[in-house]
């Protein structure tokens, strides 16, 4: 199960999180609200899609299973009702972690894989001997100013 962390700030300019589906590190200077719906549940190596009723967001993260890596093909958000789509563009800057697994001889399956509109190319997380993720695989994506955040699509 992965977890989608929507980060806002209200009107008093404190910052809060809603958690939804699954689990996630606390930060001291975050609230979280948790919410598990069933229907946002999905096996990896799939189309990683969840919406929500729009809400004000500054940062979005998509955090995988401790046991599964990260693998994304093409990541999008959706915002102000579908409006607009952020596609790794200078509204937003975005990090990930992972590591990556090249492929030898081939492509580094790079982080930035995510972004590039290329179907062949994608980021997988670093794997272990034993086929498991070397650490915790996420993707923030903080943008610039608050947006309305309406749909996350992550496919590998």
């Amino acid at each position: 199960m992965f977890s989608i962390l929507i980060f806002s700030r209200n009107f008093l300019n404190f910052d809060f999180c809603l958690q939804f589906s699954g689990f996630c590190g606390i930060r001291s200077d975050t609230q979280f609200y948790n919410s598990a719906p069933s229907d946002n549940d999905v096996d990896v190596a799939t189309v990683i899609s969840f919406k929500v009723d729009p809400i004000q967001a500054t940062k979005v993260e998509l955090r995988f299973p401790t046991s599964v890596p990260g693998q994304v093909a093409d990541f999008k958000i959706f915002y102000q009702k579908s409006l607009y789509i952020w596609h790794g563009e200078n509204t937003a800057s975005w990090s990930a972690q992972g590591g990556n697994t090249p492929e030898i001889g081939r492509s580094d399956r790079d982080y930035s894989a995510m972004f590039d509109n290329e179907w062949a190319t994608y980021w997988l997380g670093e794997l272990s001997n034993f086929g498991l993720p070397t650490t915790r695989n996420y993707v923030t994506i903080e943008f610039n100013t608050q947006i309305l955040f309406y749909y996350l699509q992550a496919e590998s």
